[in-house]
C-alpha cells in the first residue's frame, strides 16, 4: 500500500488507500487488545489521547461501510453540527471501533432508508467540549428491554434476524 500511496492517484483513490491503511492499523491494534484479554478483564485497558480530526475518522468509517450499504439500497451520511471543534483529543482506534460496531448493526438491521452518523459537541466551562457521536438509522429499532441490556455483557437482540439477513 505504501508504494500505491506514492503513485499518481486521484484524490478519491488516495482517500481509499488511506481508509485501507487506517483500517489495517485499526485491525492490528484491536487484535493486539484481543490477544491481551486479561487487560480488558482487569480494567487495565489503556486509552490513547491523540489530537485529531474526528470528522475525518467518522468519514473514513462511513466509507468502509458505504459500498455494502449501497448494494442494499441504503445511504450513509455524516452530519457535523455547527460549532463542532475541528481538532479533538480522542483515541482514534477505540472511536473507530465504536462507530464501526454501531454502523455495522445499523446497516445490518436497516432494510430501507439510510444511516446517519451525527457529530455534536457541547462546550464546557473549562473551554473543552463534551463530544457526542450518534448513529441513527431507519431500521427496526430496539425495545426498552433490549436497550437496558445494551451496555452489559455481549448479548444479541434477536439472532434469527442476523441469520436471515446474512442468507439474503
Amino acid at each position: 500500500l505504501r508504494a500505491l500511496a506514492g503513485d499518481a492517484l486521484t484524490e478519491d483513490q488516495l482517500d481509499r488507500v488511506k481508509v485501507i491503511t487506517e483500517s489495517g492499523q485499526t485491525l492490528m491494534a484491536l487484535l493486539n487488545d484481543v490477544l491481551d484479554i486479561s487487560k480488558i478483564e482487569a480494567g487495565k485497558l489503556e486509552i490513547a489521547r491523540i489530537d485529531g480530526d474526528l470528522t475525518i475518522t467518522a468519514e473514513r468509517v462511513r466509507q468502509l461501510f458505504l459500498v455494502g450499504a449501497h448494494e442494499t439500497g441504503l445511504d450513509i451520511k455524516v452530519e457535523v453540527e455547527p460549532g463542532f471543534p475541528r481538532t479533538t483529543r480522542y483515541d482514534p482506534v477505540r472511536v473507530r471501533q465504536c462507530i464501526s460496531n454501531l454502523l455495522s448493526n445499523a446497516v445490518k438491521f436497516t432494510e430501507h432508508g439510510g444511516v446517519t452518523i451525527r457529530l455534536g459537541a457541547e462546550p464546557l466551562p473549562d473551554g473543552s467540549h463534551k463530544i457526542r457521536i450518534d448513529v441513527a438509522d431507519t431500521g427496526i429499532g430496539m425495545d426498552t428491554e433490549t436497550k437496558d441490556r445494551l451496555f452489559g455483557a455481549f448479548t444479541q437482540a434477536d439472532a434469527s434476524i442476523t441469520r436471515r439477513l446474512r442468507t439474503m
